[in-house]
């Protein structure tokens, strides 16, 4: 898709993202409000508990107006508001504006007219997916000191094989190789001498490692 239809996906809309990580959440505020005021956008920040206020570089925060209160951030329709760690999540559905990013380390709710994702680290590395619980769509991104960084899988067969161990290692913390071999051949509908050859393969290719009969992104 691109680092732009990403923005796209995420500025154009009603998006709720969860996160245990509350740093990659404030990064992400951060991004995003420099991408919407360089868009043309009238950003706004409701940071009820002061955390994005504490944190956030001088030169950003004049880019955006900072609320403390539900009532003022839903007042005037016309503007992007980003919400970091609402207190409450739902009440948001009633608010007037169009264009609504909600942070929030809760997950698990309904909250009908957003889109959901759930952000998540890669464990060993400093790659996060980021997942539409509402499309199934996925996103691996990496934050940088300019911004966020969409990462590139490898092409063909290796590239789904990619994905489905960086899956496994989100869902599961760790993966063996012989987990390794028995999931890639699951999911690719392959056999496990072919599935143990394209673990190989991307272990050549400095896609993947093994540490101790682990399987780790390189």
């Amino acid at each position: 898709m691109g680092i732009e239809g990403i923005y796209e996906a995420l500025l154009e809309g009603r998006v709720l993202i969860s996160s245990r990580d509350v740093n990659a959440l404030l990064k992400l505020c951060f991004s995003l409000l420099e991408v919407g005021v360089s868009r043309g956008l009238r950003v706004y920040i409701l940071d009820e508990k002061g955390i994005a206020s504490r944190y956030i570089p001088i030169d950003i925060a004049e880019k955006a107006v900072f609320v403390m209160n539900y009532e003022e951030a839903c007042r005037n329709g016309n503007k992007l508001l980003i919400v970091l760690l609402p207190r409450y999540v739902k009440r948001f559905i009633k608010c007037k504006q169009g264009k609504i990013i909600l942070l929030t380390t809760y997950a698990g709710f309904e909250l009908p007219g957003f889109t959901k994702y759930q952000l998540r680290r890669v464990p060993g590395t400093s790659e996060y997916v980021m997942k539409s619980l509402t499309t199934g769509v996925t996103y691996r991104l990496i934050f940088t000191n300019t911004g966020i960084v969409e990462v590139q899988s490898p092409p063909g067969l290796l590239g789904k094989a990619y994905d489905v161990i960086k899956e496994a290692l989100v869902n599961y913390g760790e993966v063996s190789i012989r987990d390794g071999v028995v999931i890639l051949s699951r999911e690719l509908g392959v056999d496990r001498k072919t599935a143990r050859g394209i673990l190989i393969k991307l272990a050549r290719g400095r896609y993947i490692r093994v540490a101790k009969g682990r399987i780790e992104l390189a």
